[in-house]
């Protein structure tokens, strides 16, 4: 009874923390877009790398007409090796990005944690991210080094 006790003290603590920080900033969209495929092509691009090396990459993916399941698994993996080079590790991430391309222009885009944890490249925190900035699941997307600010 004494940890439920704690749970419920800590989730009134954020409850006020994040109405704090709404009243202060106002609501800031999180994730740039909405569309559950581009949202995880987006999150394994952020692997390894800053927010602004992703936005680059997204832009030429863009520009490329490649930000589509079908565009991308038709397309050269060196044609998207070329745009998504400013994310790092662009070789590794092209494969895992054409490979998901294809599964979802094949089987539709996964909406189960677990189904998404079968893809390539999909963690705990890229499946997270499509789960709550897609479908509105109440899922915490958690970084891997999110203990340098803890």
């Amino acid at each position: 009874m004494q940890s439920y006790a704690l749970l419920r003290e800590f989730a009134m603590s954020l409850r006020m923390f994040l109405k704090k920080v709404i009243d202060c900033c106002g609501v800031v969209e999180w994730w740039p877009s909405t569309d559950p495929f581009e949202i995880s092509i987006q999150a394994i691009l952020t692997q390894n790398t800053s927010w602004k090396n992703v936005l680059k990459a997204t832009e030429n993916l863009r520009s490329k007409g490649l930000m589509s399941p079908k565009s991308l698994f038709e397309s050269d993996i060196g044609e998207i090796e070329k745009a998504i080079r400013p994310s790092g590790f662009y070789r590794v991430k092209a494969k895992r990005i054409k490979f998901i391309a294809k599964h979802v222009a094949l089987h539709g885009m996964p909406k189960k944690f677990e189904d998404l944890m079968k893809l390539p490249g999909v963690g705990r925190k890229t499946a997270n991210c499509v789960l709550a900035y897609c479908y509105g699941v109440p899922a915490i997307p958690v970084d891997t080094h999110v203990h340098r600010i803890s």
